[in-house]
C-alpha cells in the first residue's frame, strides 16, 4: 500500500485559519483598543455633562440677576422684606416705558422660596403683590417660575438686601453636574429718591 504525502505550501497556510496564539494576541489588541475608545467616550460624556450643567447654572444666575436688575434700575422705590423660614420677598414700584414714550407704573415682586430653592417673579398694574403662602401653588398667576437650585449667600441667609436705593444680590446656583456658582451683584436704581412718583399701593 502506498501513502501519498502532500506538501503544504506557505501560501496555502491561511486556509487552515489562525493559531491559538494569534487569536489570543488579536483578542488582547481588541480589548486594549476598546478600553481606550471606551475611556475617551466616558470622558467626553462627563465633560459634556459638566459643561451643560455649568451653562445651565450660569444662565439661571444671569436670568435672575437680569430680572432684578431691570426692575430695580427703573424703580422709584424698592423694599426687601425680612428673611423668614419660607423665603424672602422683594417688592418694587417700577417705571415702564411704552412705544409712544409714555411712562406707566407697575408693581413688581421677586420671591425666593427656601423649601424648594426656587425663584419667582411677578407683576401687576397697581396692586401690591402678595407673598406666596406655604403649601400653595406658587407657579400660579401672578407668579412666574424662573428656576430652581438657588440658595442665598448673604448675611443671615438673606437673598436680597436693599436700602431703598441699592439692591444687593448674593446667591448661589447649583445643579447635579455643577456644585455651586456664586452670583454676587449690586444694582443701583436710576429713578428719583424713594417714595417718588408712582402708586403707593405696591407695598
Amino acid at each position: 500500500m502506498r501513502i501519498r504525502v502532500r506538501a503544504v505550501s506557505a501560501a496555502g497556510r491561511g486556509a487552515d485559519g489562525y493559531t491559538l496564539v494569534e487569536l489570543l494576541i488579536y483578542c488582547l489588541f481588541s480589548v486594549v483598543i476598546l478600553a481606550v475608545v471606551g475611556g475617551m467616550l466616558i470622558s467626553s460624556l462627563t465633560v459634556e455633562h459638566e459643561v451643560r450643567g455649568l451653562t445651565e447654572t450660569s444662565s439661571l444666575g444671569q436670568l435672575i440677576s437680569q430680572s432684578v436688575e431691570e426692575g430695580a434700575r427703573n424703580a422709584s422705590d424698592i423694599q426687601a422684606e425680612p428673611t423668614v423660614a419660607a423665603g424672602q420677598l422683594l417688592r418694587a414700584r417700577v417705571a415702564v416705558g411704552t412705544s409712544a414714550g409714555v411712562v406707566t407704573w407697575q408693581c413688581q415682586a421677586w420671591y425666593y422660596a427656601s423649601a424648594t430653592k426656587s425663584f419667582f417673579w411677578a407683576k401687576s398694574g397697581t396692586a401690591a403683590i402678595p407673598i406666596p403662602l406655604a403649601g400653595t401653588n406658587m407657579h400660579a398667576a401672578p407668579w412666574l417660575f424662573l428656576g430652581d437650585g438657588v440658595s442665598p449667600d448673604g448675611a443671615g441667609g438673606a437673598f436680597f438686601g436693599s436700602d431703598g436705593t441699592n439692591v444687593i444680590l448674593r446667591f448661589k446656583v447649583s445643579s447635579d453636574a455643577v456644585n455651586l456658582v456664586l452670583i454676587p451683584n449690586t444694582v443701583v436704581k436710576r429713578q428719583a429718591a424713594a417714595g417718588g412718583t408712582g402708586p403707593t399701593t405696591c407695598f
